[in-house]
């Protein structure tokens, strides 16, 4: 992918995420055209992977965030980006995302394997893609 102006904020503020997040480590992550791919490791977690409840985006507003949480990060990467895309555009508060993610804990080192190597191929699937923009939408 060539990423534009959009793009790199987006890369950029998505490496800067534990710089704010010490608990966070980045591990394969992709900016698409319409969408990214990453993959975070939560680390210091003393919870049998079992019981893990991973809280989502609409979660929030009934309480505090939980720090650390993936719900947290991914919403404080998307305020971010969001505004300093919104700078640029000079606009003010619109929307760049959508309002929810899909999120998948990966149980061992086949899987992450497999998540790697997708999120490092898909752009040269992006043609084919269903979030391509020429392609008809299955939802």
């Amino acid at each position: 992918m060539q990423l534009n102006e959009f793009g790199i904020v987006a890369q950029d503020h998505w490496q800067k995420i534990p710089n704010y997040f010490p608990k966070i480590q980045l591990d394969a992550f992709i900016v698409m055209p319409n969408h990214i791919h990453g993959i975070v490791w939560i680390k210091n977690i003393d919870v049998d992977s079992r019981d893990i409840a991973l809280p989502c985006l609409h979660d929030r507003k009934f309480g505090k965030p939980i720090a650390d949480s993936l719900s947290t990060v991914v919403g404080s990467f998307k305020s971010a980006t969001t505004k300093r895309i919104n700078v640029i555009r000079n606009v003010l508060g619109i929307s760049i995302w959508q309002s929810n993610y899909y999120e998948h804990i990966i149980r061992n080192n086949v899987a992450l394997q497999h998540i790697q190597q997708y999120v490092h191929s898909n752009p040269f699937s992006w043609q084919q893609d269903q979030l391509h923009p020429a392609n008809p939408s299955k939802w």
